[in-house]
């Protein structure tokens, strides 16, 4: 009988491919920083010294081509930063531009972290879309800082000083501001979009005012142990207003040089101010839903005027006085109002109420 022959198989050899890893373009032209990033996972920290900038790689990413880089300086003037595509990660160490600080990432799940940084112009961080976070530790702004997302944006900082204002800016995802121990010779500017957004400032002294606006969604807002106003001639104010949704805003231990007014929209809210001092009026107005509005240990040096609008809402008032008006306003449907000690320099207005406790 015949033997058939095996055929034998063999495994061919195919040119290696590996993916590459991101890699960012740095620079330093006179006293000009800059980094350039590439449309992969770029991650980097840049550290200051006395003698020197270090650009060093993270996580495969490499520098022109290399595992890190340094310049000798003493010092730069200005620093430019630019992420492309792609879940990039900025770290700044002790870096101490004397004018400007710009940084873009773009799109991504994006995290910068700025540790003892000190900006002598204008800090601007854009974070593109995606779901992107900043913190920063010890930080220095000379004139004004801006942090802005286009998707979803989580901001933290824990102890800063800013020459002039801070401008904050979310949008439609769920977006977060805290700061702790927070100093402006101007404004607080936060604005969110949709989503449940959380503003929590705790700790500070604004020469200017705060504007606090968010969008629809279930929004916290908190303004604790904070001093607004009181670095300009006629004084700023704090406002606050919340949109539609069940919403939870809390004033503490506040002094506003110029008037207080918070509005929330249309939903279940629930508005809390105790030891607040305002130097002109104190407004607080709900609207549509069954909302709940306690004011302790609250007093303006213009008028107080609550107005919760349609809905079973509650009212209780402790220990505030009015220099001039005080008008408590309950809207239809059944609303409460607990009388511990209001009182008035004018007129002492209220009505709307149908139980009294």
């Amino acid at each position: 009988m015949a033997r058939t022959s095996a055929t034998r198989l063999g495994v061919q050899t195919l040119e290696a491919r590996d993916n590459p890893a991101g890699n960012i373009q740095a620079a330093l032209e006179g006293s000009f920083l800059t980094l350039f990033g590439d449309a992969l996972d770029n991650q980097v920290r840049v550290t200051q010294t006395a003698t020197a900038i270090n650009v060093v790689g993270l996580t495969g990413t490499t520098i022109n081509g290399l595992a890190s880089v340094s310049f000798a300086t003493t010092g730069v003037n200005a620093v430019e930063i630019k992420m492309e595509a792609g879940n990039d990660q900025v770290i700044l160490n002790n870096l101490r531009p004397a004018n400007d600080l710009f940084i873009e990432t773009k799109e991504g799940n994006d995290r910068v972290t700025l540790n003892g940084v000190s900006v002598g112009g204008n800090l601007t961080v854009d974070l593109g879309q995606g779901a992107d976070q900043i913190n920063a530790t010890n930080l220095t702004v000379g004139v004004d800082a801006n942090i802005k997302g286009e998707t979803s944006v989580v901001a933290v900082l824990n102890t800063a000083s800013i020459g002039q204002s801070l401008t904050f800016t979310g949008s439609s995802g769920n977006d977060r501001l805290t700061a702790t121990n927070l100093t402006l010779g101007g404004d607080l500017v936060a604005s969110t979009d949709l989503g449940n957004d959380v503003i929590n400032i705790t700790g500070g002294n604004f020469g200017g005012g705060a504007s606090i606006t968010t969008g629809e969604g279930n929004d916290n807002v908190r303004v604790d142990g904070v001093r607004l106003g009181f670095g300009v001639a006629f004084g700023k104010d704090l406002a606050i207003d919340t949109d539609k949704g069940d919403d939870i805003v809390n004033i503490l231990g506040t002094d506003v040089f110029g008037a207080i007014f918070v509005g929330t929209g249309e939903g279940a809210d629930r508005v809390t101010a105790s030891g607040v001092t305002s130097g002109l009026d104190a407004g607080f107005e709900t609207g549509v839903g069954n909302d709940t509005v306690s004011l302790t240990n609250l007093s303006a040096g213009g008028s107080v005027n609550v107005n919760t609008d349609a809905g079973a809402d509650r009212v209780t008032v402790q220990n505030v006085s009015a220099a001039l008006d005080a008008n408590l306003v309950g809207g239809s449907d059944i609303d409460t109002l607990t009388n511990l000690g209001i009182t008035a320099g004018n007129i002492l207005d209220i009505k709307e109420f149908e139980i009294f406790l």
